[in-house]
């Protein structure tokens, strides 16, 4: 009796052992059905690197494989074949025209028209140009049960089709509507297995393996009823709650567009990615008007707020808090890099790009000659930052992007001259976009590198809403401001166009004229070109603040030792403005503290301080400054000469 009890039990385990796996028989029969979804492998022809790839260290079939395994489908007739909508996904941006299926034998065949596509159910069904010799087909099962063993078939990890089972451990609604129920199921899958079938223990179809839960293993498949539910005469797409956010300000929209089938993927793509750059552009727009009161640049606190800003001499960004009361300009902070004699720049970081490069001008090249080669900018930008690609556990420097695949000029809503570049990083499938002006010292460069299949999605219609929150200060030798100067009217920012200098080379230095749209400075000398400098100061007008403002020059014929003038426009305040705002312009009307016309010694420096045309309404200042080893009464003395050689209208 014991002995039988034995028996019985190691039956009962070997029947339960049986059902955790598919039997062989079923395997045999279902796999010729299942097939990989592949894309060609791209290269980077025109890249170049410091050394040959290491092609020879990487693995024999990531070494010798001419494509790369994006999921899974299978065949549910002679001639169509069902997948996952998001393992095509034409309506992102991609650099394949089309796909491909790769079958048992390792035979390729093309993927010809789009049959049936429906983005809410993640189901797509297509046909081939060319078909393997012997298609099999997998039955369809309508019927399924929480319990079920179920099995998870596809290219996991891109390394071949490969069976995993488990369980139907419950129905979940669909995420919007909930209009009908996900299988979830416990059967392990990994990236690969998308679109692939779920099966039962006869090998039939239940449902398509759609989704991965990132938590735990209960993953998501769309049953086979709903692929009929999917029409055949259209394609459906669709994105839930595509956003435009700026602090706790939201507009946010489902997108919606349907295109006639059958068609091919290439246009579909077109189609799709069309449709939701447009539904983008019309978002940001609707976002705009419907916070126009509360957001940069019309919002009655930012303009309060820019009556008492610092004014930085290079780049700063509009900053704000989540409840759009506080507004300020905050300075970039920038990092001088010798990358090499010929590639001298200043690097920081910021909000809206991934970086922020100062390219300064090379030996002998003026910022015309930089401004118009991308392909060099680019090049500097991969020495600056040591650009490299990973392959083999190395890290392999590149030295060269090559010409750009795309070069768009155009003017932001502050009158400033943009040309933006972009290069296609095929092996990678990603994208890298420079935005490039002019300055004296060279040109301002804000890279972004990105998923190309995501650059699509109202990428410039962002950047050139959001450029405008970039501040940009102008800064440069003098010798560098001459040359400057005398770029086409076109590549200089409106803002400088009433900007006018006559100004002639005087031994080491220059001596000239500087004249602006408020006023001029006659008589000004630099006796060291190299060690002069000459800032103009730049803010948004409170006024109009989709305008800019020249609101001073910094004048240094010392930039080391910081010896020279500032010419500043102040505004008066308002009741919202900060204490120490309202006193410093108390101290400005009333000539007080470091405003009384004395020498005041700050920091370690001299300071004098005279007004140059004031009024209520606000007025022009200047401050003369050096080290304080200078003595008080020759920085006055130069300061009251500076001051009858200008000459302001306020």
């Amino acid at each position: 009796m014991k002995r039988l009890l034995l028996s019985l039990i190691f039956l009962a385990s070997c029947q339960q052992q049986e059902t955790l796996h598919l039997r062989k028989k079923v395997i045999k029969e279902i796999y010729p059905a299942i097939v990989e979804v592949v894309v060609p492998k791209l290269e980077d022809e025109k890249i170049q690197y410091q050394r040959p790839l290491p092609w020879d260290l990487l693995d024999f079939k990531e070494r010798n494989d001419k494509y790369h395994s994006v999921g899974t489908a299978f065949f549910i007739s002679d001639k169509s074949l069902i997948s996952a909508a998001h393992v095509f996904a034409p309506d992102t941006t991609s650099f394949h025209d089309n796909f491909f299926i790769r079958d048992q034998q390792g035979q390729v065949h093309a993927v010809d028209k789009i049959e049936r596509f429906s983005a809410y159910r993640d189901v797509i069904q297509f046909n081939l140009k060319s078909y393997p010799q012997n298609v099999v087909t997998l039955e369809l099962e309508e019927k399924v049960e929480i319990g079920d063993m179920v099995y998870a078939v596809g290219n996991a990890q891109g390394e071949g089709i490969s069976t995993r089972g488990g369980q139907v451990s419950t129905f979940t609604p669909e995420h919007v509507e909930g209009k009908w129920n996900f299988i979830r199921f416990s059967s392990p899958t990994s990236p690969g297995n998308s679109g692939g079938p779920l099966v039962n223990s006869k090998g039939r179809v239940v449902g398509i393996v759609v989704m991965k839960n990132g938590s735990e293993n209960l993953n998501y498949a769309l049953p086979v009823q709903e692929i009929k539910n999917a029409p055949l005469n259209e394609a459906v797409f669709y994105e839930r709650q595509l956003r435009v956010q700026d602090g706790m300000q939201v507009v946010a929209k489902d997108w919606k567009a349907k295109s006639k089938l059958p068609a091919s993927f290439k246009e579909l793509n077109l189609f799709a990615t069309d449709h939701k750059n447009r539904f983008f552009k019309d978002l940001i727009a609707e976002f705009g008007e419907t916070y126009k009161e509360l957001l940069f640049p019309y919002s009655p606190r930012f303009s309060d707020a820019l009556r008492y800003q610092r004014l930085f001499p290079r780049v700063s960004l509009v900053q704000k808090d989540q409840a759009l009361q506080n507004w300020h300009l905050k300075e970039v902070e920038l990092t001088k890099i010798f990358a090499s004699p010929d590639n001298i720049l200043f690097k920081g970081a910021e909000d809206i790009f991934n970086l922020t490069l100062i390219l300064k001008n090379e030996p002998n090249k003026s910022t015309l000659d930089l401004f118009n080669d991308p392909r060099r900018m680019a090049n500097r930008m991969a020495q600056a930052i040591g650009a490299r690609r990973s392959m083999a556990d190395q890290q392999i420097p590149i030295v060269d992007y090559g010409e750009p695949d795309k070069v768009e000029m155009w003017r932001d809503a502050l009158g400033r001259p943009w040309k933006s570049a972009t290069w296609n990083i095929l092996h990678n499938s990603t994208v890298i976009v420079g935005h490039f002006t002019p300055t004296p010292e060279g040109v301002y460069s804000f890279f972004d590198q990105r998923m190309y299949s995501n650059h699509s999605s109202g990428y410039m219609h962002f950047v050139k809403g959001n450029i405008r929150e970039l501040n940009l200060g102008y800064t440069g030798s003098i010798g560098e401001w001459v040359e400057f100067m005398k770029l086409p009217k076109d590549l200089l920012p409106t803002v400088l166009h009433p900007l006018a200098l006559d100004f002639k080379k005087s031994g080491k230095g220059y001596r000239g004229n500087l004249s602006f749209a408020n006023g001029s400075i006659k008589g000004l000398f630099f006796p060291n070109e190299k060690q002069s400098q000459m800032s103009a100061l730049i803010n948004y007008d409170p006024t109009n603040p989709l305008s800019q403002k020249l609101q001073g020059f910094e004048l240094l014929t010392h930039k080391i030792r910081e010896d020279g003038q500032t010419i500043f426009y102040t505004y008066p305040t308002s009741s919202l403005a900060p204490d120490w705002a309202k006193e410093r312009w108390y101290q400005l009307q009333n000539r007080e503290a470091h405003y009384d016309g004395k020498v005041h010694q700050i920091n370690g420096r001299l300071v004098v301080k005279f007004p140059l045309a004031t009024s209520d309404q606000g007025g022009w200042w200047m401050s003369c400054f050096s080290l304080a080893t200078q003595s008080k009464s020759s920085l006055l003395k130069s300061c009251k000469s500076l001051k009858k050689r200008t000459k302001i209208q306020n």
